[in-house]
Formats: C-alpha cells, sequence, structure tokens
C-alpha cells in the first residue's frame, strides 16, 4: 500500500513524539519537511517571530539533519479525514487516531516505554 496524501505520521525526536498528516510529495526517497507546529511540538525554534496574536510573521530557519525517525501509516487517511477534520479539532483527532496506530507499532517492538513517556501534547 502507497504512502498518499492525508496518511498519518507518527515523528519522534529524540524523547519526543508528535503526529502529523502527509501534506504533499517530494522527492523520491526523500522525507522530512515539516510544518512550524511540528517542530515546535519536537522541542525546536519554528518561528523567530510572532505578532501579538501569535501568528508566525518569521519562520526559524532550525533545519534538523538527523535522528528524527517518520513513521507512516498507509491507508490511515480515512482515520483522520471520517468524522470531518476542522481547524477548532484537528490536534486532538490527529493526537487520537495517530496514538491509535502508534501504540500496536510501539507495544510490537516491546520497547518498554509506553506513549505517553515518550509523547508531549500537541497543542
Amino acid at each position: 500500500m502507497a504512502i498518499k496524501l492525508g496518511d498519518i505520521a507518527a515523528v519522534v525526536y529524540r524523547d519526543r513524539l508528535a503526529f502529523a498528516i502527509v501534506g504533499d510529495h517530494g522527492p523520491k526517497c526523500k522525507i522530512g519537511e515539516g510544518s512550524i507546529h511540528l517542530h515546535e511540538t519536537i522541542g525546536q525554534k519554528g518561528c523567530k517571530k510572532r505578532d501579538q496574536n501569535g501568528m508566525c510573521k518569521a519562520a526559524a530557519n532550525d533545519s534538523i539533519e538527523r535522528d528524527v525517525l517518520y513513521f507512516i501509516f498507509p491507508g490511515s487517511k480515512s482515520k483522520i479525514i471520517n468524522g470531518g477534520l476542522t481547524p477548532e479539532n484537528i490536534n486532538s483527532r490527529l493526537t487520537t487516531e495517530g496514538q491509535k496506530l502508534w501504540d500496536p507499532l510501539l507495544n510490537s517492538y516491546g520497547s518498554g516505554n509506553t506513549p505517553s513517556e515518550l509523547s508531549t501534547p500537541v497543542k
């Protein structure tokens, strides 16, 4: 099964776990462009200047060159899209559905860590 736009991804960097939605296709065999929100969720600076409403006015040039793991769940688009997404519910739905996909993967490898020990809340 191929990766499609809208599929859910788990992104792990150090001790942080975040969930994302596949939003575009890049060059073959390359992955890893993420949103400002994703960068901030995994503990990196995503924005260097915000306005009084919190909107980013200047993105930080804060690339992470290595040690980021991406787990994409092919065919998971329907899990996030069905039921409707809105700006108000996208983060909570993504976290809920992403965690449902992540837990069996993590548990199948017997890491000894629970997902809650690895994850930080997605805002």
